[in-house]
């Protein structure tokens, strides 16, 4: 490693804006208040979600339905009836994050098929911004951009519409946005596992707001209900800086899995990636070998290759492991007891975990799922197309959930980890009864999706989730408050999408954002610098991480670090500079993580191998201007001290000795 020289100093750069809330002569509303009188003028108004009746719009039809409100402390139940159909609306206020959440219903209270419900928007509201300004990000697709901040002014162009693709709701679009000007705003998150699409609208400062399915048209058989997605709007005052730190930690505190005990998880594990085809002899041999050298690692991690009609010793990748999904048992040659409890007992002993990977909502043709049950497939049974287990329909979910709930309990999971691996919104369609049905075989299945993931915890308390979908394509509110995503994008497999360590890294740190913690791995496709210090840095971001330690090299030192500073990345998150598009590769970047109620913090500093300065300066964000802090580089042991107020005013001139070179950066208030 080059000698690092004058590494960083503090430089004087004129004065510049401590974070925090902006201070303005007209003070900015209230969150909390805000949040409150905001729903409550929804509810008078009846301006929460809007549908069409029988072909009436909205505003014709719903003032001829009876009303009636229940309300309790922080929490509504509004409920509309005419009759034929009972819509409900029900709806909960988090003081503490000034959010706001709500899920809409209906049901059929007659005897014979109601009329056609349609349009249904889950949100069809307005919010007060002044000279707002709009943001998202770009969903997975997956490519080098995924997740890379989509800025729009609402006050320039005054419309703007999103919408994802396929039927998996962060492909092609993102289900978290923000309506921001600096002072305060607004963020909103739609929690739906399946396609939607959403459209703002500003017209003088007020912003409206209509998110729901692509396309619904429907008519509810007798006693028959549905649902709509799930919508949440969080209210903050401050820059946009204090309103993404709001909404990270309300992501923390109401829609991230809890622990047995139901505390908040502040970090993600570590885990060993092992090769299942090769056999429990193989996997114990390869733990002792990585625990006798004292590497440090939390659980074990197997993939997809554990299950289906695979002779031992084949090649997975040419075997077809895909093509054996449905078939889930244990590979007979290499597995005889049909479990792997020998391997799990020595995880136990160890204090390890245990992730299994599954893809249960996948299908292929001859399978034991397929042959068996195929009522319960949507798709050609006769072709060689990924084909879609029903989850629609009560008896296959059920069917399902005993099936999962069973190997879950006769190998002792852990991490149960569900992929999904196919666009389903074709699929769907097949499933719709007519044109007086279009879009009720999605509410279906997504409702008995949450229904299967919900009973696999209740049946085995403690168990975690891990929600993959091809890497980052099913991260909306409802599925991220049930699951963490491990594995983030796919680009960390897709050499010929342009993946490389700094798009991955990009990737990573623009899901940061939004999304407190989430995991990923090391690519599989670089031949000989995988393990270099400043790659392994790109990939070990945001979360947990699947590491192969039979790679050599800094790994040990990575990880090492991963332990010591984990717990920051629940913390306050600020992106001091990064490059964005053709500049992922050229421009440095900084990325810092803070616990302002430990006073601790880290820089993860970056010049990429095909940077055109190796010197910058980043100015620290979200401080106490009076404090004192300590900043030490982990790569020189060099350390100093500066008053939070230079930290953030003047900043941190980093001196990289090369490019393609990285630094952690530490900070403590002393």
């Amino acid at each position: 490693m080059k000698k690092i020289v004058a590494l960083f100093m503090a430089v004087l750069l004129g004065v510049g804006t401590l974070a925090g809330c902006s201070q303005t002569a007209t003070d900015p509303l209230d969150p909390v208040a805000t949040a409150e009188n905001w729903i409550e003028t929804q509810v008078k108004e009846n301006t929460l979600f809007s549908f069409d009746f029988d072909g009436v719009s909205y505003a014709d039809h719903i003032k001829k339905w009876k009303k009636s409100v229940d309300k309790s402390e922080g929490e509504w139940i509004v409920t509309y009836k005419n009759g034929k159909v009972t819509a409900r609306s029900e709806i909960s206020l988090d003081k503490d994050t000034a959010s706001v959440e709500w899920t809409n219903y209906f049901i059929n209270d007659g005897d014979a098929d109601s009329p056609i419900i349609s349009n249904i928007q889950a949100i069809d509201s307005s919010v007060s911004v002044a000279n707002p300004q709009f943001t998202t990000a770009e969903g997975s697709l997956p490519s080098i951009y995924d997740f890379q901040p989509i800025h729009v002014d609402l006050v320039k162009s005054a419309e703007y519409t999103m919408s994802t693709m396929g039927g998996r709701s962060s492909q092609g679009a993102f289900p978290y946005f923000e309506i921001y000007n600096g002072e305060y705003g607004v963020f909103g998150a739609i929690g739906w596992t399946g396609d939607w699409s959403a459209k703002f609208v500003n017209q003088d400062g007020v912003i409206r707001i209509t998110a729901g399915m692509q396309k619904t048209n429907i008519a509810l058989h007798a006693g028959e209900d549905m649902r709509t997605p799930m919508i949440m709007l969080q209210f903050y005052r401050g820059d946009q800086a204090d309103g993404h730190n709001a909404f990270r930690q309300l992501m923390l505190k109401n829609y991230s899995p809890k622990d047995e005990e139901g505390k908040t998880f502040t970090s993600l594990p570590v885990f060993v990636s092992i090769d299942a085809s090769r056999g429990e002899d193989y996997m114990i041999a390869t733990l002792k070998n990585v625990l006798q050298k004292n590497r440090q690692f939390d659980g074990m991690w197997i993939d997809a290759t554990w299950y289906g009609d695979i002779k031992a010793g084949s090649d997975l990748d040419s075997s077809g492991w895909a093509d054996q999904v449905g078939n889930w048992y244990f590979i007979k040659d290499l597995y005889p007891n049909g479990n792997m409890l020998k391997t799990n007992d020595w995880l136990e002993e160890n204090d390890k975990e245990l992730l299994v990977w599954f893809e249960p909502e996948r299908v292929m043709a001859n399978t034991a799922v397929a042959n068996e049950h195929p009522e319960w497939v949507l798709g050609d049974l006769n072709s060689k197309e990924r084909l879609l287990f029903d989850f629609s329909k009560d008896d296959a979910r059920d069917y399902m959930i005993d099936l999962i709930d069973g190997l879950i309990k006769k190998n002792k999971i852990d991490w149960y980890r569900q992929d999904f691996n196919m666009d389903p919104a074709s699929k769907w369609k097949l499933g719709d009864e007519g044109k007086n049905r279009v879009g009720m075989t999605e509410i279906k299945y997504i409702t008995n999706l949450y229904y299967f993931l919900d009973e696999l915890v209740a049946r085995n308390p403690g168990l975690m989730i891990d929600n993959c979908a091809s890497g980052g394509k099913r991260l909306d509110l409802e599925m991220m408050s049930r699951s963490f995503p491990l594995w983030r994008t796919d680009i960390s497999t897709s050499a010929d999408k342009g993946g490389t360590p700094d798009s991955i890294r990009s990737i990573s740190y623009n899901l940061s954002w939004w999304i407190p913690l989430h995991g990923g791995g090391y690519p599989n496709y670089l031949p000989n610098d995988t393990s270099t210090t400043y790659n392994m840095r790109c990939y070990f971001t945001g979360g947990s991480m699947r590491a192969s330690y039979q790679e050599e090299g800094s790994i040990n030192d990575i990880v090492d670090a991963y332990y010591k500073y984990r717990d920051l990345l629940s913390g306050e998150y600020y992106m001091l500079d990064y490059g964005m598009h053709e500049q992922i590769e050229t421009k440095p970047s900084a990325y810092e993580y803070y616990r302002p109620e430990q006073g601790r913090g880290i820089i993860m500093a970056f010049c990429p191998a095909k940077g055109e300065t190796c010197e910058v300066v980043f100015k620290l964000k979200g401080l106490d201007a009076d404090a004192t802090y300590r900043v030490e580089v982990q790569d020189s042991g060099d350390s100093m001290e500066f008053s939070g107020k230079e930290l953030m005013e003047n900043g941190l001139l980093c001196r990289f000795p090369d490019a393609g070179f990285s630094m952690l950066i530490y900070f403590n208030k002393i």
